[in-house]
């Protein structure tokens, strides 16, 4: 099971992203995934959770943002 942190970057509650990181102790690759859809209150970042979750279990350090 991977480990999920919300990370802020800013003062406004939208201003955070989610790393999960692997609990393996090697070096992995990353994949950044930037929603694009903000402007559209009926989307957010939640809608990815399914592809991020695929890569983490891929072996994929995930950055949704």
């Amino acid at each position: 099971m991977p480990n999920k942190v919300k990370i802020s970057y800013g003062q406004h509650p939208s201003q955070y992203g989610v790393l999960r990181v692997l609990e393996k102790k090697e070096s992995c690759p990353v994949v950044v995934m930037i929603h694009g859809g903000f402007w559209q209150s009926r989307y957010d970042l939640e809608e990815n959770n399914p592809i991020a979750e695929d890569l983490t279990g891929r072996g994929y350090v995930t950055w949704k943002h």
